[in-house]
């Protein structure tokens, strides 16, 4: 019973201890948590001072990197320009020689100029030019005038050459019709029932469309014919109607004389 007693005892003191420990704990934790909330308001001030710190610090590395590449970027420009400058130097160190060579052929060409001339000067020979371009220039209006003088001779000439021509024309016509006007041909065929006759004479003794034959026999008229159809070697006439005598008809043999020659 008793043993009981202080087992009972143990364990009221065990959970007595126990509960104390347990209470104890969580007033240190309770405690803990406030010190740390009071710290965090108490730091929270330095660690934002500490972060505008660091955020200056990260902009001056930053305008520092800038400048250090703007100076890179600069002494490169530089060492171009400078390049360039030279560069520019050796151009202009030639064309400088260029110019001095240019100078002296310059100086040659004068002198020679001067010997070419002698006592002449540029002056006198320009107006020496200009004289003869004057002379050049009315020359230039005479010969134009030459021109059309001769192009209306050359009209009229052509004018004449076409009278000319159209009179041998006539001429030519008129020999012609006085040929024909002499032809002599010879009745070779008639025919009655159609009023035609065919004669020995075509256009290789020409003989043309248009005129008109008189047929006789010995000295005497028996009739008249005209021309229808010329070919190479005949003639094919229509005999004229009332031409031919009462009592006669035109004949293979008789004689055909052209009267006159249409032109």
């Amino acid at each position: 019973m008793l043993t009981k007693l202080l087992f009972i005892i143990c364990a009221i003191a065990l959970a007595g201890g126990t509960f104390l420990g347990f209470k104890n704990r969580q007033d240190f934790i309770a405690t803990r948590k406030e010190k740390i909330e009071i710290n965090s308001n108490q730091l929270k001030p330095t660690l934002e001072k500490i972060d505008q710190q660091v955020e200056t610090i990260s902009e001056e590395i930053g305008k520092w990197k800038d400048a250090v590449a703007s100076k890179a970027e600069k002494g490169v420009a530089k060492t171009n320009a400078e390049a360039n400058l030279k560069s520019k130097d050796t151009d202009l160190a030639k064309v400088g020689g260029e110019i001095t060579a240019k100078q002296t052929e310059l100086t040659s060409l004068e002198a020679q100029l001067t010997q070419l001339l002698g006592n002449e000067t540029i002056d006198s020979i320009q107006a020496k030019i200009d004289g003869l371009n004057q002379q050049i220039a009315s020359l230039t209006t005479d010969q134009e005038n030459a021109t059309k003088e001769y192009d209306l001779a050359k009209g009229r000439v052509a004018d004449q050459e076409s009278s000319v021509a159209s009179l041998r024309r006539s001429a030519a016509d008129r020999n012609k019709g006085i040929s024909l006007n002499a032809l002599e041909a010879t009745v070779i065929a008639t025919n009655k029932d159609y009023g035609f006759a065919v004669i020995n004479a075509g256009q290789d003794r020409g003989v043309t469309g248009g005129s008109k034959l008189i047929v006789k026999r010995g000295n005497q008229r028996i009739g008249t014919l005209n021309i229808s159809s010329v070919s190479a070697t005949k003639t094919i006439a229509d005999i004229e109607a009332g031409s031919v005598p009462e009592g006669m008809a035109i004949s293979p043999g008789d004689t055909v004389i052209f009267e006159k020659v249409q032109r």
